[in-house]
């Protein structure tokens, strides 16, 4: 991100990159409160019973990659058959588009757009969740990704922006080229088939 201002100018020696964080204070009390729930989020909201969760979060936009994710799930779907993709997050205007899409593909039964949720919910639904993706076409450094990796899940993400500079590929997560769909097939793939890769 840094090297991006440099090219416009900015000198070094008077740039300072300040990465998001997240409150672990607040994540280690809901750790504490919910790591033993014996209820599960996807059961307790949508009556899931044996669904393998891929999850998303963030506003539904074209740039987010959403529709590289949804272009995905056929192929996801034959290795798991179970799959459920959960989008959580504020309609910008490009779930009409996404949907149409789904509806060509045929994956409809697959996929679960739920709105904006709570807080808590959003930490519910990544901690349930089986994979956590972000496929986005363009990013800065998204605060979820750290969420998400403080809750110790499992992440596929484009290989953009600021995303790159945390998350090493196959170290802690999965990088994919933005907009390549075998790619990110493969990784989802992978990652959910894989329990030592996941952990």
């Amino acid at each position: 991100q840094a090297q991006q201002f440099h090219e416009f100018g900015a000198e070094k020696d008077k740039t300072e990159v300040i990465y998001p964080s997240v409150a672990t204070e607040e994540f280690d009390e809901f750790l504490s409160k919910f790591r033993m729930k014996e209820y599960n989020f996807y059961t307790e909201k949508f009556g899931f019973r044996n669904e393998q969760i891929v999850l998303y979060v963030g506003r539904i936009e074209k740039r987010k990659g959403i529709q590289h994710l949804i272009a995905a799930i056929p192929e996801v779907i034959n290795q798991i058959p179970n799959v459920k993709v959960v989008i959580v997050g504020p309609d910008a205007g490009y779930s009409r588009t996404l949907k149409e899409k789904m509806d060509t593909l045929g994956v409809g039964g697959h996929v679960v757009f739920t709105g904006i949720l709570s807080n808590l919910e959003v930490k519910k639904a990544i901690q349930d969740a089986d994979v956590f993706v972000l496929p986005s076409e363009s990013e800065n450094f998204p605060e979820v990704i750290l969420k998400a990796a403080y809750l110790k899940k499992p992440i596929v993400a484009s290989d953009i922006g600021g995303i790159p500079e945390f998350i090493e590929d196959q170290k802690n997560g999965f990088l994919v080229k933005s907009g390549n769909i075998d790619d990110l097939c493969k990784a989802i793939i992978t990652l959910m088939t894989n329990n030592e890769l996941a952990r």
